[in-house]
């Protein structure tokens, strides 16, 4: 019994690094929003909210966060997703006619990408 013990607690361990390093990305992202500009556009908009709005958004689902880290050229790479409609998302700064994505509702706040998923929303067909 000592045994099953001790190969689960790596596991929580991991998980509980995990949990810490997305919550660490997750504040990064917010911290350099490329598009914050934009939200002063809404009205009632006040520069002091706009941590709070992110995270409203994110926390609601309206906007997810995505990330890649390239372990070899140790790189970060940041997605913002918007929800227009179900599962269908866009990719903040990608042609939303050309990329769309597919994000279960289970995905909430941000997640990690795999190298397939890395992969195909960089794949942008030309015309």
């Amino acid at each position: 019994m000592e045994e099953t013990e001790n190969l689960e607690q790596p596991s929580e361990r991991q998980r509980a690094v995990e949990d810490c390093l997305e919550e660490a990305i997750l504040e990064y992202a917010i911290g350099v929003f490329p598009y914050a500009e934009a939200l002063e556009l809404i009205p009632g908009y006040r520069p002091e909210s706009i941590r709070n709005t992110l995270f409203q958004m994110i926390d609601e689902g309206t906007v997810k966060v995505g990330f890649y880290y390239e372990e070899m050229q140790e790189n970060l790479t940041l997605f913002y997703f918007l929800c227009v409609e179900g599962e269908t998302h866009i990719v903040f700064g990608l042609d939303p006619n050309h990329v769309q994505v597919s994000i279960t509702s289970d995905t909430n706040g941000i997640f990690r990408l795999d190298d397939e998923q890395y992969l195909n929303i960089l794949q942008v067909p030309f015309n």
